[in-house]
């Protein structure tokens, strides 16, 4: 067994409400709220560490979100000049679910090199295994540039690392410049839209344009398809795993889940099949608790995996903007 390292390049505090309704233009107020230190690497490293795979968070924190870490066996935090965003979420009774994210808290240059340098530091802490980028990239303070979150991914390789990383839009389309050195590349449909420029209407089309992304050197490519499940392809092909959820109560946080799923069987050395079936588990179980950080991943419902037709549907189309517009 292996370890899993996620680096939250964009950490920040979650905050949730839960409302009856929510009506624009006046004031509403929630039966209940809570908040959490969250960002796509926390979630993915806190679902982790309830099974037996090694696994630690590395998050920028500001001076305000230092202290409530203090002591905590899987956060590594790396002190920064800034506090870090908030990011509100809202959810009804019915389940809708309505989230304002902040935009990431900028970091110096030298922060992003402590940052970087932290991530290799705690792979080899946990044995190696993978490291997984999640979520936004900051920009660097006072350029408007994005960090060179290349460089990350050119250093953990080369140290051995097998890379994952979880991002979209311009911070995707700068990863496939590099995808040699990357393991796995995690996109929903939406994401994989707009990277590749195809409308996703059916499973052959998301198998298409996964392709795409592996003909620039990504080896996997694990996208996550909501309702329709979580399709893998790597040089062998692809399946589809797909698990019912329990309920219907938070989406927030389920791509997370899916990617923890994921990377647990991985670090454990598990086959693709075992990895997908974990990540549509994990996802499923998700969408039924109200909290954006996975509880109780062994009670997960089971998942199926199978290797669909092509022409089969998606119940959730994904079109590029320029389509949708």
């Amino acid at each position: 067994m292996t370890g899993v390292v996620t680096v939250t390049p964009a950490a920040a505090v979650d905050r949730t409400y839960r409302v009856p309704a929510l009506v624009p233009g006046i004031v509403n107020r929630a039966e209940d709220d809570h908040h959490e230190l969250s960002g796509k690497g926390v979630n993915v490293a806190r679902a982790i560490a309830q099974t037996d795979v090694p696994v630690r968070a590395v998050v920028p924190l500001g001076p305000a979100d230092l202290a409530g870490v203090a002591g905590d066996p899987v956060v590594v935090p790396v002190p920064i000049s800034r506090d870090v965003r908030v990011n509100t979420t809202v959810i009804e009774a019915d389940g809708r679910t309505t989230k304002v994210n902040a935009p990431p808290t900028p970091l110096e240059p030298a922060e992003w090199d402590a940052l970087s340098a932290a991530a290799v530091d705690a792979w080899h802490a946990v044995g190696s295994g993978w490291i997984a980028i999640c979520g936004s990239i900051p920009r660097i303070a006072g350029t408007g540039a994005l960090a060179p979150f290349e460089e990350l991914i050119e250093r953990a390789a080369d140290a051995g690392a097998r890379i994952a990383l979880d991002s979209s839009g311009e911070a995707l389309q700068r990863a496939l410049q590099v995808g040699a050195r990357i393991d796995l590349i995690k996109p929903n449909t939406h994401e994989l839209a707009e990277a590749t420029g195809q409308v996703l209407r059916t499973v052959g089309d998301v198998v298409a344009a996964a392709q795409q992304i592996r003909e620039a050197g990504v080896r996997t490519v694990y996208v996550s398809m909501g309702a329709d499940g979580a399709l893998v392809l790597d040089a062998s092909g692809y399946r589809v795993a797909v698990a019912a959820a329990p309920a219907l109560v938070n989406t927030v946080g389920a791509g997370d889940a899916s990617l923890a799923g994921f990377l647990a069987q991985a670090a454990r050395g598990r086959g693709l099949d075992d990895a997908a079936a974990a990540a549509a588990s994990w996802g499923a179980l998700a969408v039924s608790q109200v909290t954006t950080i996975l509880a109780g991943p062994a009670s997960a419902p089971p998942a199926r995996v199978s290797i669909p037709a092509e022409d089969t549907p998606l119940s959730e189309p994904a079109l590029t903007l320029r389509e949708a517009s």
